[in-house]
Formats: C-alpha cells, sequence, structure tokens
C-alpha cells in the first residue's frame, strides 16, 4: 500500500493522526530502526521481524504540506527491496545515490 497526501497549507493533518498509524506498528515483530526529524520533516522505517526474516517494512515521511506512508506486508528480500529503490515512494538506495549506476566501460569497445 502507498498512500500520499498533497495539502494546499500547514495543519491540515495532525499528530494524532500519525500516532494512529503509528499504534497499527506497534504489533509484536514490528520495530523502528530509522527515525530522522528535521525542522519541517519526520520520518520513520519501521521493519517486522519474522522469525529472523524481513516480514514487513513500513516508512512514514511527514512533512507540513505532504503525508507519505508506505506499507509492505510479507516476507521480503532484500533484493527486494534495491529493485524498489527510488519507486512507490522509497527513497533511492545503492552506493553512488544513482538509481541506475553507469555500467563499467568496455575494455573492448570494437565488440558488442
Amino acid at each position: 500500500m502507498v498512500r500520499n497526501f498533497e495539502f494546499s497549507s500547514k495543519g491540515q493533518y495532525s499528530e494524532a493522526d500519525l500516532r494512529g498509524i503509528r499504534a497499527q506498528l506497534a504489533k509484536p515483530g514490528w520495530s523502528r530502526i530509522v527515525e530522522s526529524r528535521g525542522a519541517d520533516e519526520h520520518a520513520e522505517v519501521w521493519v517486522n521481524n519474522n522469525d529472523g526474516k524481513l516480514g514487513g517494512i513500513a516508512v512514514i515521511d511527514a512533512e507540513p504540506e505532504e503525508l507519505s506512508v508506505v506499507f509492505i506486508d510479507g516476507t521480503i528480500r532484500p533484493e527486494d527491496l534495491h529493485r524498489l529503490s527510488g519507486k512507490l515512494g522509497l527513497p533511492r538506495m545503492g552506493d553512488s545515490g544513482d538509481e541506475h549506476p553507469d555500467p563499467a566501460p568496455s575494455k573492448n569497445p570494437d565488440k558488442k
């Protein structure tokens, strides 16, 4: 599930709305692994530990005029997360920050 809400002005959602979302993640197995607070932004990443496997992920990104919530339920392989990088509201992952890094130059440019 991906939900993105854009508002014309600040104050269109409240901290109580976010508490309701977080309460759903307060179930056994879920834990917040990342929290970042800025002057006007609050981002959180939650994961579900399902017998040592990644059993779900939730991302909440709250800004004054935008609220995004991503919720993936079920077993997730790390390589699947990398494939979702930069899509569905998820941040890009990788060493360079590029979604698709440039391929290595060919050693023999005449061969294709």
